[in-house]
């Protein structure tokens, strides 16, 4: 089976599968460091120190030893598993719904309808450790190998998944259970950000004023940066509820 490389590329995310063949992350600030997997291919011994090489959600980049190219996700898992292309295509193919997913036989593959923006937003991952409303019916469905699921609470039950699972592939079983999931997570994320939006209303708040320089020099509040922050949670609770208002009573 032929996969579509350009397809499977727009939906892989290096960071989650990064972790899901065994690499270490290490995150600093906004930034994701790991090993660089091609070092010792290309300075002939490994990389043994962490901050070299900076993980982004669509490659790497060593600094060390090879900093004007940015490898993509095939590339860093034919690195790291020293193995062909076409393994490597059929490794990232398994973490996000299986090869048939994104079979390249003349038809558009099906993608996710929400961007990798949007699911971090609400607090969800393309794939991995997932939590699943019980309600939505998804324990009445059958695991692929590999997966387990617990209960957690009384509202969810966690699937995690150390093989190969993915919120495609949920999509694709059970778009009932796809649908809950989405429009109760852009809901908890929501309401989130808006009681951070009511805290953050007291202008004075001292906390406030230790993670954010608002104060100015005479102790009066640096308006632009206070109304930037605010309008960054607003922006973001509103894209919440734009997607729980999609999701919330969508049918297959």
């Amino acid at each position: 089976m032929r996969i579509d490389k350009t397809a499977l590329k727009e939906v892989a995310n290096c960071i989650d599968v990064a972790t899901y063949i065994g690499i270490e992350v290490v995150n600093r600030g906004a930034n994701n460091f790991i090993l660089c997997p091609g070092h010792e291919h290309r300075l002939g011994k490994p990389d043994t120190s962490i901050g070299n090489c900076v993980l982004y959600e669509d490659g790497y980049i060593c600094f060390a030893c090879d900093p004007n190219k940015k490898h993509d996700v095939f590339e860093m898992v034919q690195e790291y598993m020293n193995c062909s292309f076409v393994k490597a295509l059929e490794t990232v193919a398994d973490i996000y719904g299986g090869a048939k997913s994104f079979a390249s036989n003349g038809k558009i593959p099906e993608k996710l309808p929400l961007s990798n923006e949007d699911l971090k937003l609400i607090g969800l991952r393309s794939s991995g450790k997932m939590f699943l409303p019980i309600n939505s019916s998804y324990q009445h469905e059958e695991p692929d190998v590999g997966t387990y699921i617990e209960k957690s609470n009384d509202e969810y039950i966690v699937a995690n998944t150390p093989n190969a699972f993915s919120l495609l592939h949920l999509k694709q079983i059970n778009e009932n259970a796809f649908n809950t999931l989405v429009a109760r997570k852009a809901k908890e994320q929501g309401l989130k950000y808006k009681k951070a939006l009511d805290d953050y209303k007291n202008r004075t708040s001292l906390k406030a004023s230790k993670v954010f320089d608002l104060f100015n020099e005479d102790e009066t509040l640096d308006d632009a940066v206070f109304f930037g922050i605010q309008n960054a949670l607003k922006q973001k609770m509103w894209r919440c509820k734009e997607i729980y208002d999609t999701y919330k009573n969508k049918k297959r």
